[in-house]
Parts: C-alpha cells; structure tokens; sequence
C-alpha cells in the first residue's frame, strides 16, 4: 500500500533570524512537525501543501512565498492495521511575514522556534533531514545574493 503526503516548511524572519513553524501533533504519539496531509485525487503536491499549510495554520496562499528550486521528498515504511505503508511526503519551502497562526482542531499548538530549537523539537530523522535541508538551501541562497 502507498501512501502521498506533502507539506510545506514554513519559516519568517524575526530580527535578522530565520524562525520556523512547527505544529504540535497528539495523533499517533506526541510529536512536533511540520504542516502536511494526504494529497486528493486530482491535486498536485503543491495544492495539497498549500491546502494542508491553511487548513492547519490558517497561513493562506496569499500569505506563503514559496521559494523556488526546493522540493524534498521524506520516504519510510510504517504498519496500519496489520498493513505495510510506504509513505513519499513532498516538502516544499516558504517564507511568510505573518506571525499570526490559528492551529487547527487536529494540533495542540504552534511555535516559532529557531533552527537549532527545532532541530531539538523535531522528533523524527526524516524531519530533521528535511529542516537541514531546508536550512542548507536557504544560506546557499543567502550567499549567492550578496
């Protein structure tokens, strides 16, 4: 059985510091992550990113500056109901100026942490290869515009 996520790995800048949004998650364990569902027939990756990133934050299109030239995929293997799932998570990248996060009913919280605190916070590997990137990316951008 296959399983197509894909999220969106939200960050704004706060005093010449990137933050990142993490999502406090309570279903199937108590972790911290980043905002993402299933994809729906007929949706592209970036639609369900973008769907999922409003839905969960209440961060809309209009509010998410998605940067070009980044798209990671997460994959593992998890077990449902006596089932094995391979699991693709698309990540894609954007930058926000809007601090003002409205959680949805399926999390317990939101925070905007610095890299390294949600190096700390993330609980899964994949997760964290993600935020790596993701940071990676960002300062190899950052240096090519001075």
């Amino acid at each position: 059985m296959r399983e197509n996520s894909s999220g969106i790995i939200v960050y704004r800048k706060e005093n010449n510091q990137r933050l990142y949004l993490l999502l406090h998650y309570q279903y199937k364990g108590d972790y911290w992550d980043f905002p993402r569902g299933n994809i729906r027939e007929g949706e592209t990756p970036i639609e369900t990113a973008l769907r999922e990133t409003e839905e969960e934050t209440g961060l809309s299109p209009k509010d998410l500056r998605i940067i070009e030239g980044f798209k990671e995929h997460s994959k593992w293997f998890y077990s449902l109901n006596g089932q094995t799932v391979f699991k693709t998570v698309t990540y894609f990248l954007a930058e926000t100026g809007n601090a003002d996060v409205k959680v949805s009913e399926e999390h317990v919280g939101a925070r905007w942490v610095s890299y390294s605190e949600a190096l700390n916070l993330l609980k899964y590997k994949n997760s964290k290869r993600m935020l790596q990137k993701a940071e990676s990316f960002l300062k190899a951008l950052e240096s090519l515009s001075r």
